[in-house]
């Protein structure tokens, strides 16, 4: 359907500029608010800016090209039979082409996760938080947003797929989204470290320490989304283990002693692990 829609308003969209051609004020306004439609489409639908982009490739360049009425009905003809063509082969390739989509929705799902951890560990380390609350937490409520709305496309992807799986497919399938859900959970958790911290310079007792985790987080996550792509990316899982121990040291040297509420510290240390254990059993997945 997005190949067919696609098309069609490609098709269209070429033959009104190449009929407008000739007249240069009318195919400067066409083409100028055929743009500013596709900027808006690609901004508001992401996942539609591919599509967005050849619509207004093909505008511009039948604008650029005067041509009779013939020659733009031959245009015409010409761009629908490529889109049939195009259509028929991803009719007679669907199982296999929705397999890759559920690689690549789960690739899209992993890097969501990635940008919300970030977020996440932006608040407690950059000491600007205090004073701009509302434009950190923004950040992490759009990242959020993108994060969920990324797993609904998962799903949905993933129940047109399993009708063509067998058991053992589908059991490693679901419970891979099951450790995402779990792995989210677990960011979730650890995040409100922020708001329970009320003394923000706390976190520069242990900052070296938190941007050595959230190195080692996007690390880990790099390393999921080289093992869901096949590639021979191997990453050692105990480091993350290992930076929060270091954490763990540094609060039972330092932070139990200097911060005003001690027991939030151990509670984000164990969310940390708990996360470590997540990602680890994540790699262990076959899909």
């Amino acid at each position: 359907m997005a190949v067919l829609a696609t098309g069609m308003t490609a098709a269209g969209v070429a033959f009104v500029a190449g009929c407008l051609a000739g007249l240069l004020p009318s195919i400067v306004l066409y083409l100028f608010i055929t743009s500013i439609l596709c900027v808006l489409v690609a901004q508001y639908y992401p996942e539609c800016f591919f599509s967005a982009f050849i619509v207004n490739v093909f505008a511009i360049l039948s604008g650029t090209m005067q041509e009779s009425l013939a020659g733009n009905m031959d245009r015409l003809v010409l761009i629908i039979i490529g889109v049939m063509v195009a259509a028929v082969f991803q009719v007679l390739f669907y199982p296999h082409f929705v397999r890759n989509e559920l690689r690549s929705s789960i690739i899209i799902t992993l890097k969501k996760l990635k940008r919300v951890n970030h977020e996440i560990f932006s608040c407690l380390l950059q000491p600007e938080y205090p004073d701009n609350i509302y434009l950190f937490e923004r950040r992490l409520h759009i990242q959020k947003n993108r994060f969920m709305q990324s797993m609904m496309r998962l799903r949905a992807v993933m129940q047109q797929v399993m009708k063509k799986m067998n058991a053992e497919e589908k059991e490693g399938y679901l419970a891979f989204l099951v450790q995402l859900d779990l792995l989210y959970a677990n960011m979730l958790d650890y995040s409100q470290i922020r708001r329970r911290v009320t003394d923000h310079t706390s976190f520069l007792l242990c900052a070296k320490e938190l941007s050595e985790i959230v190195k080692e987080v996007n690390t880990s996550i790099d390393g999921a989304i080289s093992h869901v792509d096949g590639k021979k990316y191997y990453v050692n899982a105990d480091m993350l283990a290992i930076k929060i121990k270091r954490l763990d040291d540094n609060y039972q040297n330092v932070l139990q002693i200097a911060v005003k509420e001690p027991l939030v510290f151990m509670l984000f240390i164990d969310s940390l692990n708990a996360f470590s254990k997540r990602i680890k059993e994540l790699y262990g997945l076959t899909v």
